[in-house]
Parts: structure tokens; sequence; C-alpha cells
């Protein structure tokens, strides 16, 4: 029996079936009928399959599809999704909030991304893609070259250019990431912070507060005081604490570690230990920049 076109386009990208599955919102037992044969295509679909295959350029070289092939590996399209996305977060505007959506997750260590999405970002961004898969990390094959603003909808426009049938690929199609297993805010490690006493006039305009135990040692101690600071919006890289009231005392209940970012429903903190952590927005009362700590 004659090899079928999406085995053929298979072969020759490299991309994973479970990438395809994903894309077309089916089945991997779907995929694997369409590869042999034994399910036709509706016209929706192989529109959409031309789209799917058209993120790895007929001109690519083996090279690049030999990589691509190595993304079947969950571990290293994880490795290679966490790389490309925190390298992302980095650069990409904090008002693009599509983007964070896709990206902060999955620099979090909380979603993944498929391969089509890793490989379709490289070569709009013009990105080292064999490089990223290698874990080499993300380097850029244009030195000039920047992030857009709008980074979901730039990849679909350039995509209108990668396809010569079929619809334009789409960043966003199908389900955007792949859930891993959320870290619940009910096991999100909580301090209560102890208000303290400002003994310097000059610290009048942080508020003062008290470690109570290790539980965020090495980062901060018990006994120390750390001071937040209510006048300034933090920015991702400040040490920060995500607080959240305690109804049943004066005191405060708060996560700290580094700000990761901040997306629509969701603060991302990496804590002691190199925890990260996704905090619900809807559960933090305060978002507060620790300005300085002193013992």
């Amino acid at each position: 029996m004659p090899q079928h076109w999406i085995e053929r386009e298979f072969i020759r990208t490299g991309l994973p079936k479970s990438s395809f599955a994903g894309y077309l919102a089916i089945d991997n037992a779907a995929v694997s009928r369409i590869s042999s044969g034994e399910r036709p295509l509706s016209e929706e679909e192989s529109a959409l399959a031309r789209a799917f295959f058209s993120v790895v350029s007929e001109r690519a070289p083996e090279s690049s599809t030999d990589a691509i092939r190595r993304l079947r590996s969950t571990k290293i399209r994880e490795t290679a999704g966490v790389a490309l996305s925190r390298w992302l977060v980095e650069r990409i505007d904090h008002r693009d909030s599509n983007a964070l959506d896709l990206f902060a997750p999955v620099a979090a260590g909380t979603s993944t991304l498929r391969a089509d999405q890793i490989v379709a970002l490289c070569r709009m961004l013009e990105l080292d893609v064999v490089g990223l898969i290698q874990g080499f990390g993300v380097r850029s094959l244009d030195p000039n070259a920047s992030v857009p603003p709008d980074l979901v909808a730039a990849v679909d426009r350039a995509a209108t250019r990668w396809t010569r049938d079929g619809v334009p690929y789409r960043l966003t199609r199908g389900p955007a990431a792949t859930e891993a297993p959320r870290l619940s805010a009910s096991k999100t490690k909580f301090v209560t912070l102890q208000p303290a006493d400002p003994a310097d006039d000059e610290l009048g305009a942080y508020t003062p507060y008290l470690i109570p135990d290790d539980s965020y040692a090495p980062r901060f101690e018990q006994g120390q005081t750390i001071f937040l600071d209510a006048g300034s919006e933090p920015r991702k890289g400040d040490f920060v604490a995500a607080v959240i009231k305690d109804t049943k005392s004066e005191n405060l209940q708060a996560v700290l570690g580094k700000l990761l970012y901040v997306s629509r429903d969701k603060i991302g903190i990496d804590t002691a230990r190199s925890n990260r952590v996704e905090v619900p927005r809807d559960r933090v009362t305060a978002l507060r920049r620790i300005a300085f700590c002193k013992m």
C-alpha cells in the first residue's frame, strides 16, 4: 500500500505525532489511523495538517530535522521548552498578556510547549533550533533580532509565508500547552510575617516584618527583619512577598521569593531552594517588593 502523505511528512519534518494530535485536538490513536491511511482526513483537517507541517521548511537541512526528531522525547521537549520560555519571558513586553499566559507557566515548569510550537518560535525569531534541542540554550542566528511586542500574533503572521496551500499555522491552535501537574495553592508554603518595631527613623518608608522560622532559609532566616516597599511596583527578578491576609490574626501570611512573572490569574515565584510555585492572584491581597533585610 502506498505510503500516506501524512506519514511522509512526519519523516520529512521529524515532528512527533503527539504534537500533531495536540494541534488538531484529536487523540493519538486517531493520528495512527490517519498515518496508516485507515482514517481519511476531512477537508478542514487536511488544511490544518499542512499548516502544522509547514513550520519545518522544505529547505530545512537534515541537521535540523534530525534534531527535531529528538523532540519526540518528552524530557528533551520539556527541557527545550523551559529554556526557550525563560528566554522569552525575560524579553517580552510585560503588557503582552497573551505571550505571558503561554510562556510564563512553561518557564515556571508547570506546563510544556509542543514540539511544533518550539520549532515555529525558533523559525520566526531566527533562533538556533538545533543548539536549543541539543541543550546549548537559546542562541540567536541574527544578533540584531528582537522579540516583537505581540509575539503570538507575530508568529501567526509569519506563518502565512510558510505554507502554499491550506490555512496558516497558528501558534495556539489546539491546546496551547500540555499541562503538567500544578502545585495547588493549598500546598504552597506560606510564612506568617510578624510586625516588627521600626527602630530607625530613616526606614519609615518601609514596613518591617520578622521572619518567624527557617522555612525560607537560606534566603530568609529566623529572626531576620524584611522591609516591604508599598511605594513601588515589583519587577521581574525582585525579591517579593505575595501577601495573603490571615483572617484569624493581625499577622500576614506570605509567599517569599524572587518574582518570575505576573500573568492574568497567577503569580510565579522562585522560592527557597529553587522551588517554583504559582500563587492564584485572587488569593493575593498585595504584592510587595522586599526592599532590604537585616538581622
